[in-house]
């Protein structure tokens, strides 16, 4: 195991010094063991064998976020993969992340651990601080290339004062040196919300192992009819038109696919490629929800597509008693995603498992705009520009690391 990276969203740490609360807020020494998966393990997915404790992780970034305040902590771990850190007393969220190679292979794994609560010991406990059980991170899934740069489901407000949600659209990116094929790309919506307060069990129970979707819409093409260049995007647009010209925000007629219906209230443009639809929420159209308040993820099917389709069929029953058929996605065929949540969201109701996301981003400032009409998107951050002149998103499956909230629109390129 050589080069070792890691980032993990963790809450509470011990250190040896003792907490005061004479002067200002109560800091409190914390501290986290982090271990390397052992030899016999190397690799693991959640829900598996869990992998036995090996070498210290070294180098290890941990970040604690104040879910109050949202401020983050950042620390590295020392040559015994401790972190330590003071903290003020409240709760966090914590999260590791980190890329080593094993076995001739760079993997990714990382470990979170949410609503943590950081409190000063009582007086005469002999405690020195909190601290926490050594922890093993697991392997999270890569992206292969392929990820989500942007999703622009907000909508506006025209210049009118009228809702507008038509404008939508999705932005992929590769993320790569080399040519990729968007071929047979499925992009998706869940169907949970990631609101704190909405639990919808009925979905959460697919969870961490498939997620059940509420949109699939796939790219068309035989293997080789759509070549995505390096540090290129695909735009796959609601409708693709000038939507500047009739109250929206955006202008779509460059997208690379729509996704229409067959339906009056929807617009097939001609010079746009429809994308293929497996399944929709509505009889009607399919809009992205205008709350930032899903998940979005992409994936890549395997084999004729019907069989697939047929091998995913679920009956999802509801707490009214009524059911109806549904698609839910292993998780590991999962390529990328991304979370929208409510700011200062706990995320204890996730719509993705953590391999793909363990974080989250947002559009608005407060769970009562919600996002929406906002006219604005979560844009992935830039990670580095080669010397070739190729910009490299980030990504390290947390989406409150890689992305910048309420960002204006931009499908077609990538702001520096």
């Amino acid at each position: 195991m050589k080069r070792i990276a890691f980032s993990f969203l963790v809450a509470a740490l011990l250190l040896a010094s003792g907490c005061s609360k004479e002067n200002g807020p109560v800091r409190v020494p914390v501290s986290l063991q982090v271990n390397l998966p052992g030899d016999d393990t190397p690799i693991y997915t959640p829900n598996t064998t869990r992998a036995t404790a090996g070498e210290p992780a070294v180098g290890f970034d941990v970040t604690f976020t104040n879910t109050s305040t949202q401020a983050e902590t950042t620390v590295q771990t020392d040559a015994s993969g401790t972190a330590r850190a003071e903290l003020e007393e409240g709760v966090y969220n914590i999260f590791v992340y980190g890329v080593y190679q094993a076995n001739g292979k760079e993997n990714v794994y990382q470990y979170t651990l949410t609503s943590q609560s950081v409190l000063a010991p009582a007086e005469g406990s002999g405690a020195t601080g909190v601290t926490f059980p050594a922890v093993i991170p697991e392997l999270a899934a890569v992206s292969g290339g392929w990820v989500i740069k942007e999703v622009y489901n907000s909508g506006c407000y025209s210049p009118a004062g009228k809702a507008y949600s038509y404008d939508q659209y999705i932005c992929l990116y590769n993320n790569s040196d080399q040519v990729l094929y968007a071929d047979s790309l499925v992009v998706a919506m869940s169907s949970k919300f990631t609101n704190d307060n909405m639990d919808q069990g009925y979905l959460s129970q697919f969870l961490p192992g498939r997620v059940v979707p509420d949109l699939l819409i796939q790219v068309p093409g035989n293997g080789k009819e759509h070549p995505v260049q390096p540090g290129a995007c695909l735009v796959i647009a609601n409708q693709g038109i000038n939507h500047i010209e009739v109250g929206g925000k955006v202008d779509l007629t460059r997208a690379d696919f729509e996704w229409y219906d067959d339906h009056r209230l929807d617009v097939d443009v001609p010079e746009v490629p429809n994308m293929i639809n497996l399944y929709g929420y509505s009889a009607t159209i399919n809009l992205l929800s205008v709350q930032s308040n899903r998940a979005y993820f992409i994936l890549r099917p395997t084999g004729d597509i019907t069989a697939w389709m047929n091998s995913l069929k679920t009956s999802v029953v509801y707490p009214s008693g009524t059911s109806k058929e549904m698609y839910p996605i292993p998780a590991e065929q999962i390529i990328d995603g991304v979370q929208l949540a409510p700011k200062g969201s706990v995320l204890n109701n996730p719509a993705l498992p953590s391999a793909v996301d363990v974080g989250y981003t947002y559009v608005g400032e407060n769970d009562g705009d919600s996002g929406a009409r906002l006219g604005l998107v979560a844009s992935r951050k830039v990670k580095e520009k080669t010397a070739q002149g190729r910009i490299v998103l980030q990504d390290t499956n947390n989406s409150t690391l890689d992305f910048l909230p309420n960002q204006e629109p931009s499908p077609y390129s990538v702001k520096e």
